[in-house]
């Protein structure tokens, strides 16, 4: 089986296709493809026929595109004018909503989407502080948010009531001062959360109550040695900002970005745009412990990154990087080999992965 990667250049304003070799892990680059300023994070849809994209520059939207699963070509279907500035989308699994996640805005828009009629906002949460990543459940009645800025991941039940949608909270979970959640990954089984924090480089475990939706911490990671001589990181303002941290300290500060989950569920990784690198966690048999293992060297500053559908290849890409590398995962440790590497564009920050149907 071989594989399309997408992937988002924010300074070109445009998405790479690439073919990845199902045996090899070789990256072919096919067409690039025109979307708009500051195009960042991508929402595959159910069926991953096609998928939605956020822009962040001027004129913000979201851009929906078709995907040829035979050729890797993409169509633009739709372009949608919104107001937030959405850091993180995730569809849910029947495709009929978008979760967007907006950092600047402290919001998270819940959006109805249908292949005829654009998207539109049906639900609108305000006061979730530096509103940063989602997860959706596989029975898609719960959506969990991480509150970058106030150390919190917030519960919320997915009501479906007479064709209205409307998400209404049910919990509340407090992570350490300063822990900085960002990305979020269910178990496959559904049965833990896990919680990647930007500034300290530790995973959270929560266990999941699968009826209520609740959560229950179970423990944090203890520090990658990836990390080793690094101090706690610190939010970042924009790069225009007039007053900028100091470079020196930047420098020695775990800045992690990107959380992705084996299919297996067994192995959990962590990017650190700083290190540029990817570090490996092994997930205990009943999910509840994560331990880091392994770390690999990867593109500069590494927002996003994928795994295949097979679990066979993870592909990364760097922000300050002008390519794109694949690497073989170990089935046993999780551990990654570089097997390709190929040319890609500027600001590179987000990776989707489809299985290409046979001609």
């Amino acid at each position: 089986m071989n594989f399309f990667a997408f992937v988002s250049y924010a300074d070109d304003g445009d998405i790479g296709v690439f073919r990845l070799d199902g045996q090899s892990g070789q990256l072919t680059p096919l067409e690039r493809y025109p979307a708009a300023e500051r195009v960042m994070p991508f929402a595959l849809r159910a069926k991953k026929s096609s998928f939605v994209a956020a822009t962040r520059g001027s004129h913000r939207s979201l851009l929906t595109f078709s995907i040829d699963r035979h050729t890797g070509k993409l169509t633009q279907t739709r372009r949608t004018g919104v107001e937030a500035s959405n850091v993180y989308l995730e569809s849910d699994n029947s495709g009929s909503l978008l979760f967007g996640s907006s950092y600047s805005e402290h919001r998270l828009t819940v959006y109805a989407t249908s292949d005829s009629d654009e998207d539109r906002p049906v639900q609108i949460i305000e006061g979730i502080a530096h509103a940063h990543g989602t997860a959706v459940s596989n029975d898609d009645r719960f959506v969990y948010v991480s509150a970058h800025g106030s150390d919190q991941i917030i519960g919320y039940e997915i009501r479906r009531d007479n064709a209205q949608t409307h998400l209404s909270k049910i919990d509340s979970v407090d992570l350490d001062h300063g822990f900085g959640p960002r990305h979020l990954r269910l178990s496959p089984s559904g049965h833990h959360l896990y919680v990647l924090s930007e500034f300290r480089g530790d995973i959270a475990v929560f266990k999941r109550d699968l009826e209520k939706g609740t959560l229950e911490f179970c423990g944090v990671s203890p520090r990658a040695k990836a990390y080793a001589g690094l101090q706690p990181g610190l939010s970042r303002p924009p790069a225009d900002a007039p007053n900028q941290p100091d470079p020196a300290v930047l420098a020695k500060s775990i800045w992690n970005a990107d959380l992705q989950i084996h299919p297996t569920g067994r192995f959990l990784y962590a990017s650190d745009r700083n290190t540029s690198r990817i570090v490996v966690h092994h997930v205990s048999k009943d999910g509840s412990t994560v331990v880091d293992t392994d770390w690999t060297e990867t593109e500069r500053q590494p927002r996003g990154f994928k795994i295949d559908p097979s679990g066979t290849f993870l592909v990364a890409c760097g922000e300050l990087s002008s390519h794109v590398s694949a690497y073989q995962i170990e089935p046993r440790t999780g551990a990654l080999t570089h097997v390709s590497r190929t040319a890609g564009g500027r600001g590179a920050n987000w990776i989707e992965i489809v299985a290409q149907y046979p001609d």
